[in-house]
């Protein structure tokens, strides 16, 4: 399943996305460090990017890392991974965006106050 073609040419666009993230990540960063005053933009931006790259950077490092697992079971172990990783991303995204002490809570509270 990803041995074809197909799935090298969406490891490719899947990289690409990556390294168009990463270059938006750092500008972020650089004009963020022009504020001082941002600590809880900061915070969230630091959450935000890890989370960000776990999720877009998973599919190419598990394609690589599936070149050392028995073939027999390379299916399955790629399905298990994305699945947990999905579920474990997905429960930091909520935790992002809806507990009161979130990062990306004190960042709306602070720009409306």
């Amino acid at each position: 399943m990803y041995d074809t073609i197909p799935a090298y040419i969406m490891m490719s666009f899947r990289s690409v996305a990556l390294i168009v993230f990463v270059i938006g990540i750092g500008k972020s960063w650089f004009d963020l460090n022009k504020n001082k005053n941002k600590e809880n933009v900061k915070r969230y931006l630091t959450q935000m990017t890890i989370l960000g790259l776990a999720y877009m950077a998973f599919v190419p490092v598990g394609f690589i890392a599936m070149k050392y697992i028995n073939t027999r079971y390379r299916k399955e172990a790629m399905f298990f991974m994305i699945e947990l990783t999905r579920f474990v991303l997905n429960i930091w995204l909520s935790y992002l965006a809806g507990w009161k002490t979130s990062a990306y809570r004190l960042t709306i509270n602070e720009s409306f106050m």
